[in-house]
């Protein structure tokens, strides 16, 4: 009786320990699943915080193009938009440049032949002596030497700007008979101001100096009539008629290159003001796509970091559950 007494007391021990130990490994096993779930919502609270104190340093919606690839691709296109467009505008300001040293260039020029105009005619007058056309001729002599000077003008960087294209070559020079020669291109340099729109960056000497209509016939340039008046001065030759008739073609080609030079300002400044309205409505758009809101973010970052702390501590507590909460 007594072996099945002590029979039944083990079996039923034995149940006791099997119940206990099934319900400590189910314990177990939900505890180990509670504490996985919520450190998986605690460890994506603070990739979310991370996210948005990123964007709060940053100032962008987007920290990374895989954020938002489509919109990183069209921030991509609308920067090389406004890159191109900045470019356009430097270029213009390039042009500019020259075109306002031109200008003072050929006003020099326009002030060298009112002067040789002025000089002629006091040279016409038949009570003029032979000293006195001398001492003319001396000054002619003086503003043929600033004509070249004006004629070879360069700007900051050294360059020619009546060269043309050879705008490291000096425009007018010196040849082996002792005469003035062109020595740049008779093509104008021009400088894109846009997609489907060149501008030039200054004349010619030839169009403006060389090439010049003459009253004998021809072309003459502004150097052999400045010489031509000057030895006729010093011949005492009060016939100077074809020089001054030379003078006043001069004029008319300086008058037609600053009226050009006008009209390439005028270019420029229309071109210019499209450019910067385009500008601000791409960036406008750039930002829209781009920039953060502030307010909203600061927002969502309180709140993230409200649940993050909740978060932290549900986890702390599911850690310090044990089965013996349970018993």
């Amino acid at each position: 009786m007594a072996d099945n007494l002590l029979t039944i007391s083990r079996v039923e021990k034995n149940s006791v320990i099997t119940l206990v130990f099934k319900r400590y490994f189910i314990m177990r096993i939900s505890t180990s699943w509670t504490q996985h779930v919520s450190l998986t919502s605690m460890l994506d609270q603070q990739s979310q915080l991370s996210k948005t104190q990123k964007q709060l340093s940053s100032g962008l919606k987007n920290t990374l193009p895989s954020d938002d690839p489509i919109a990183a691709s069209k921030a991509l296109a609308f920067k090389s938009i406004i890159e191109q467009t900045n470019q356009y505008q430097r270029n213009i300001e390039t042009a500019r440049e020259r075109n306002r040293l031109e200008e003072s260039a050929l006003e020099s020029a326009q002030d060298v032949i009112f002067r040789a105009k002025d000089l002629s005619i006091q040279a016409a007058n038949g009570t003029m002596t032979d000293n006195d056309r001398i001492a003319i001729k001396a000054e002619v002599d003086q503003l043929l030497g600033h004509m070249v000077s004006v004629a070879n003008t360069q700007n900051a960087n050294g360059e020619y700007i009546f060269s043309g294209y050879l705008s490291k070559t000096k425009p007018f020079d010196l040849d082996v008979a002792g005469a003035y020669e062109y020595l740049g291109t008779e093509d104008q340099r021009t400088i894109q101001i846009s997609e489907e729109r060149r501008v030039a960056d200054g004349g010619t000497g030839f169009d403006i100096f060389e090439n010049i209509n003459s009253a004998a016939g021809g072309q003459r340039s502004i150097f052999n009539t400045l010489e031509s008046l000057s030895t006729a001065l010093a011949n005492n030759e009060p016939d100077i008629n074809e020089e001054m008739s030379d003078l006043e073609s001069t004029l008319e080609s300086l008058n037609r290159a600053r009226s050009a030079v006008g009209s390439r300002l005028r270019t420029l400044d229309d071109q210019e003001a499209q450019h910067e309205k385009f500008l601000l409505d791409f960036k406008t758009t750039l930002s829209e796509i781009e920039d953060l809101d502030y307010a909203e973010a600061i927002s969502r970052f309180n709140q993230q970091d409200m649940a993050l702390q909740a978060a932290q501590q549900s986890f702390s507590k599911i850690q310090k559950l044990t089965l013996f909460n349970y018993l």
